[in-house]
């Protein structure tokens, strides 16, 4: 793509016009979960066991618990239906009428909804729970014996559940996030990315986009660090009003940030173009901080469907150099 760019070592006075792109694409704002509060959650039981979801409901509905029963589902894709519908915050899985699919249900429901934790419910002391491809016990957040469970116990269990959830959530994006920002950090990046380019086959393509603010550096020194930060928060939320909540945008280093586009068609490149340009003027219309004279260069790179590619390699393909980088 070509642009108009005023040169980097333009005085740090002068306005420059709207910034300019080289190529572009994708974001994923970070979502941090909620703090508990007093509000009901909710709970969904998955079982085939009439007795066992009257057992249960009984509890759940009785005056100490908090916990509201919104659904019951008896079979995997069932699961899955309702934790997509969202509302769900706590699912009890009950291993004894469900151990054809129990396995299957943790692996799939981690990976369509990670936030959303699994208490596995047991008939009685001692059965045995048989590990699965889902890791089943490994996934779930506490396991309870139903023929010991008292009104009051339930109840606290799930909500303890739910917070260990929460907190557990916390710590991940703590670790796998951007403190400047908010989005992925370099780790977070290469790992969510590993997991999606093993499905690429599956989808019409993936595209890598990498970004870099120009004249980053002589900016700082211009005009100090604290407005060079500013000038990065600005550019994080360019992305994220520019791209897909499904796609993964993160910062790999000091000025270089980088986006995995899912499921990308043909015209995807030219669609994401239009869309950041169109922010990018927005931003400088508006005045929004940091977006003064902001220039940014993104080139694209596609990656057609076929063995999957380590990211890393990927990125290096992209940009020599830049796996090197931090």
């Amino acid at each position: 793509m070509t642009g108009h760019g005023v040169a980097d070592n333009a005085p740090c006075d002068e306005r420059r016009p709207a910034p300019v792109i080289q190529r572009a694409h994708a974001v994923r704002p970070v979502l941090h979960p909620p703090a508990m509060d007093s509000a009901p959650h909710s709970a969904l039981i998955v079982s085939r066991s009439d007795a066992t979801i009257r057992v249960i409901s009984d509890l759940l509905r009785g005056g100490f618990s908090d916990i509201t029963l919104i659904d019951l589902a008896r079979s995997a894709p069932d699961v899955l239906e309702r934790l997509a519908s969202g509302g769900v915050e706590v699912v009890l899985l009950d291993v004894s009428s469900t151990a054809d699919m129990a396995a299957e249900i943790m692996h799939r429901a981690r990976d369509q909804a990670p936030d959303v934790p699994i208490v596995l419910v047991l008939q009685e002391a001692g059965s045995s729970i048989a590990p699965g491809p889902g890791g089943v016990p490994g996934d779930a957040q506490d396991t309870v014996v139903l023929d010991q469970l008292g009104a009051a116990m339930l109840p606290r269990v799930l909500r303890y559940a739910i917070e260990r959830q929460r907190l557990q959530t916390t710590l991940r994006q703590l670790s796998l996030t951007d403190e400047l920002t908010g989005l992925y950090n370099r780790t977070g990046f290469l790992a969510l990315c590993e997991h999606h380019l093993t499905l690429a086959p599956r989808t019409r393509g993936l595209m890598i986009a990498l970004v870099d603010v120009k004249g980053l550096r002589a900016f700082n020194d211009c005009r100090g660090w604290q407005a060079g930060n500013q000038r990065l928060r600005a550019t994080a939320d360019i992305l994220r009003a520019t791209f897909r909540a499904s796609d993964v945008i993160a910062r790999l280093g000091a000025d270089d940030f980088a986006v995995l586009v899912l499921d990308a068609g043909e015209d995807a490149g030219v669609v994401v173009q239009r869309r950041l340009e169109a922010q990018l003027t927005l931003h400088a219309t508006r005045a929004v901080a940091g977006t003064n004279g902001l220039e940014l260069a993104m080139t694209l790179t596609r990656i057609e469907p076929g063995p999957p590619l380590a990211i890393d390699d990927l990125l290096e393909r992209s940009v020599p150099g830049l796996r090197g980088r931090r």
